[in-house]
């Protein structure tokens, strides 16, 4: 699987997740486990089933991050803190950093 696979697939479920899921959901995003993150998880493992598992894992975190980065993109706001685990540092989710750090490093072990 090529990085630009889970790049995309984040951008696309950012637009879905802004369009169709946010008003429906939004209460249960405030948890970890909700109902709507699993969803994601298995359509993502779904798609990329064959993929060894340490590039998964790293495509996983840029699709996370991706999804997250494109979603205020489309809401057209500002990121802010919206749970406890969510943290915004100057409007930038912390949770993102780690997560594209984590692909890097992932990525770049043989």
């Amino acid at each position: 699987m090529q990085i630009i696979q889970p790049i995309l697939f984040g951008i696309v479920y950012a637009f879905i997740e802004e369009r169709y899921i946010r008003n429906q959901v939004h209460a249960t995003l405030r948890n970890l486990f909700s109902p709507y993150r699993i969803l994601y998880f298995l359509i993502f493992l779904i798609a990329t089933y064959t993929t060894p598992y340490k590039d998964w894992i790293a495509y996983w975190l840029v699709s996370m991050s991706t999804e997250d980065i494109f979603y205020w993109i489309v809401a057209g706001e500002k990121p802010y803190q919206w749970t406890w685990y969510y943290i915004v540092w100057h409007g930038i989710p912390i949770i993102d950093i780690v997560e594209i750090t984590m692909a890097v490093i992932l990525l770049a072990v043989p």
